[in-house]
């Protein structure tokens, strides 16, 4: 299982690291994929009965124990790269469950969110390809500048580097790089 955390609230990076090993264990995590409920939100009294709930493994080894999560309101939204995303809130035994209004909330926000995360993961591939392109250009052994059509400077590999500290032909300026007048 791949897990991604974007955010939480009331829960520590431990817990989080913890709940990724022990969520192939979670009750509403297999009920939710398990039935198809995939993109529509779900309160977890709904799907996984109370006596269900607290006699599962990661509820006794993990929730209980480590957390004071109890109730859920949540979706599983499957994503066009063939992933899913997991979106929960929680409240503790002692709160009231999560209601019906509650959940056609979540489900007006859903489209929304899944959006949001979508964008979010091609930037995070645009930004991956593009590190990957500067890494092949800082291999080679002549200077590459990248300049906007406005002169702005935007990259420049290890060799151009080399030349504007050996002041040999060029210097940084604020708007880009300019001849310099060493003579």
């Amino acid at each position: 299982l791949s897990v991604d955390v974007i955010g939480y609230k009331g829960l520590t990076a431990d817990n989080i690291q913890e709940y990724v090993k022990l969520a192939h264990h979670d009750p509403w995590l297999a009920r939710a994929t398990g039935t198809n409920l995939i993109n529509t939100a779900v309160i977890g009294t709904e799907i996984v009965r109370e006596t269900e709930l607290v006699n599962s493994f990661v509820y006794n080894e993990f929730l209980r124990p480590r957390t004071n999560v109890h109730h859920l309101l949540g979706s599983v939204l499957s994503m066009h790269d063939g992933r899913v995303s997991i979106i929960g809130t929680h409240r503790p035994r002692d709160a009231k469950d999560f209601g019906r209004q509650e959940a056609r909330r979540l489900d007006r926000l859903l489209p929304h969110l899944r959006r949001a995360l979508e964008v979010r993961s091609k930037l995070e591939h645009a930004g991956q390809a593009s590190r990957a392109a500067h890494d092949v250009l800082d291999q080679l052994s002549l200077g590459v500048v990248m300049l906007t059509a406005t002169g702005k400077l935007l990259h420049l590999n290890s060799a151009a580097e080399g030349v504007l500290r050996a002041e040999d032909g060029l210097v940084r300026t604020p708007s880009g790089l300019r001849a310099s007048n060493n003579e």
